[in-house]
């Protein structure tokens, strides 16, 4: 029987947003977050329990991805389908690959890697606990993301155990980093932010000895196969320079490497390729199990029965969730000696295989139990310890704030987004401070225009840089026909501002939404369809919309577009005893200006206007609301009471 397809949610305006935060160093820093691009980077991810949080799937790359959907519902991650175009809002490849997810941060600290030995009156016996690690890898001073994360794929492929990267080196969760790792960023220990000196330190007091790279000078890489064979820590070096003479010195032996000093892409990584290749030719096949003392990664019933056993008592040592967290991956990881084990059964005759593959099923399963017991164990002893550590007397007197709320501007614009996003078109935004020519010339505003004066539009000093606080949001529509392929399907929300007075009806700085649709045959119908459904969605079904002519320098034909009045539904028209101070009579209420795209708009941004055609709309955030909730004092908006924003059914409660 055939499973049922699971179906893919749609995120909302909020959480598209916040993915597409974490494309910033700011955004990852503020949330611990980071973006994991491509089918096998995000599979590699979904083996470790709860580091994904969101999967985003392009809705027509879902049927290709149901491994990796069902992999992530399975891990308890939000699992989301978008459009092509936003997918491409939140990653920065030039073509997205179809699935991107959302991670929490996977580093370690220096002290889990090459933490100080235990001494003899250790609880943990000499045979249970972790022998130094024997390759590690260090990144001082390396820019480049691609040169990062491929250094880190060469450490995964030649059995490394761990990855350091130096505090002025580049960010390990940079998208391009991420990609160039191809998933080794969740197979091995990676420690970044951490000073050089530091990090050789900790090596050499783990039993390392520290090699350094030059370009130049140095002992050549093929007179170090005996030294190779013992415990050995890589330094590498800025992709153009290298390494500084004072950090070579704090190495052991400086080792000749000639690539360096070119800046070329992947420069750095082929010379870690280079030397861990020489290290795992000199450690030979030992060095993947090299980690875990006495195991020889034998398939013997006593050599996977020591396994368990130690697996078995790291885990009772294990104090904390993050402890046993770090014991899980050293015994059951695809990096410990079960794991490792396993890979060997291949290599046994048909009859041999059947049995290991039985012993070592049977010692993983046992192994698995005895984690998830311990687990259950060391989560309910920190329950109990924070519940006595952070003890509250709830006899004592609480003073609670009052309850606050959305602010009516904010979650209208929101709404707004969603009902276009839901159209499959996107949201774009732009500076508030505009040029010149980007707010009036570019949309077919001539030097004479009232609108460019003083008295209607505010100028920042000093003139002559013709900069301006825009007064609509068309200028976003100009940014997004210069920097989109076409066709182009945008809404553009945000703050505007004019030289207006502060009175009943008119604000100095106010809210606008401006729509832009750029495509081969579109016409006036499309445009006219796309508003009346947009009335609907805001003020309800059987809402009637009616277009006016009028003039718009940025369009033609214009108009203006009317709703039908919502408290008489134009009964008042003509009839005094029944009169309307909504519509003052007219049966019909202004809401905001659209047309055809006009073609000297298109022209100033390079589009062909033989080939495409367009329409745009604008309207008020402001009037809308007032229209949809009856306020009549745009005041009230800007004053910040929460008892207004209460007020407001079906905007905030």
């Amino acid at each position: 029987m055939t499973a049922a397809p699971i179906e893919l949610l749609q995120p909302s305006q909020a959480v598209l947003r916040a993915a597409r935060a974490l494309q910033r160093r700011s955004g990852r820093q503020q949330t611990g977050l980071f973006l994991v691009e491509g089918r096998q980077a995000v599979r590699e991810a979904l083996k470790l329990p709860g580091v994904v949080q969101e999967v985003y799937f392009r809705w027509d790359a879902a049927l290709a991805n149901e491994d990796l959907l069902a992999a992530a519902k399975a891990a308890g991650a939000a699992y989301y389908g978008v459009s092509e175009q936003n997918l491409a809002t939140i990653t920065d490849t030039v073509t997205p690959q179809g699935v991107v997810a959302v991670a929490t941060y996977v580093d370690v600290p220096l002290t889990s890697v090459l933490g100080k030995k235990q001494d003899k009156a250790s609880k943990v016996k000499k045979k249970h606990r972790r022998k130094d690690v024997s390759l590690v890898v260090i990144c001082a001073q390396v820019r480049d993301p691609g040169n990062a994360g491929t250094v880190i794929r060469c450490a995964d492929a030649f059995g490394a155990d761990a990855v350091i990267l130096s505090s002025d080196s580049v960010e390990v969760y940079n998208p391009k980093t991420v990609r160039a790792s191809v998933g080794s960023l969740f197979h091995l220990p990676i420690v970044v932010g951490v000073d050089l000196a530091e990090a050789i330190t900790a090596c050499r007091k783990a039993g390392m000895q520290v090699f350094a790279t030059d370009g130049a000078a140095g002992t050549d890489l093929t007179d170090l196969d005996e030294d190779l064979q013992k415990p050995t820590a890589w330094v590498m070096g800025n992709e153009s320079w290298g390494l500084p003479v004072e950090h070579l010195a704090l190495a052991d032996r400086t080792v000749a490497v000639p690539i360096y000093g070119q800046a070329e892409s992947l420069n750095l990584a082929t010379a870690a390729a280079v030397c861990l290749y020489a290290s795992a030719s000199a450690a030979g096949v030992q060095l993947a199990s090299a980690n875990y003392e006495g195991n020889t990664m034998g398939l013997s019933p006593e050599a996977i029965e020591q396994l368990v056993i130690e697996a078995t008592a790291a885990f009772a040592a294990a104090a904390s969730t993050a402890e046993l967290k770090a014991a899980r991956l050293a015994h059951l990881g695809e990096r410990s000696p079960l794991a490792l084990a396993n890979r060997e059964i291949g290599s046994l005759p048909g009859p041999e295989r059947k049995q290991a593959g039985q012993l070592l099923g049977a010692a993983r399963g046992r192994a698995t139990q005895a984690f998830a017991a311990r687990e259950e164990a060391v989560e309910a002893e920190e329950l109990e310890r924070i519940l006595t550590d952070e003890r509250v007397d709830v006899t004592l007197p609480v003073e609670l704030g009052p309850p606050g709320a959305p602010h009516p501007i904010t979650a209208l614009m929101d709404q707004l987004g969603d009902i276009f996003v839901a159209m499959g078109w996107e949201i774009a935004e732009g500076p508030e401070a505009e040029g010149e020519w980007l707010n009036f010339d570019a949309l077919n505003i001539g030097p004479d225009h009232p609108a460019r004066g003083t008295s209607d539009t505010l100028f920042v000093d000093p003139l002559e840089h013709h900069i301006v606080m825009r007064t609509h949001t068309s200028p976003v529509q100009i940014r997004s026909l210069l920097e989109r392929e076409l066709p182009v399907y945008v809404v553009c929300p945000g703050k505007v501002y004019r030289a207006d007075e502060f009175d009943a009806t008119h604000v100095p700085v106010f809210h606008q939404i401006e729509g832009l649709c750029v495509d081969k045959g579109i016409s006036l119908a499309h445009l006219r369809g796309t508003l009346d459904h947009l009335a609907q969605a805001m003020f309800g079904e059987g809402i009637r919309t009616r277009m006016r002519p009028h003039y718009f320098p940025f369009t033609e034909p214009s108009a203006e577009v009317d709703l039908e009045c919502f408290v008489c539904q134009g009964e008042s028209v003509g009839n005094p005893d029944a009169a309307c101070r909504t519509c003052k009579s007219q049966g019909w209420i202004e809401w905001g200006g659209c047309g055809v795209v006009n073609p000297r708009v298109l022209a100033a941004c390079g589009i062909d206007t033989d080939v495409y055609s367009g329409f745009a709309f604008g309207m008020g955030i402001e009037r809308t609301l007032m229209f949809r909730n009856n306020a009549a004092d745009m005041r009230d908006m800007v004053e910040g009471d929460v008892r207004f924003s209460r007020s407001l059914k079906g905007v905030a409660r």
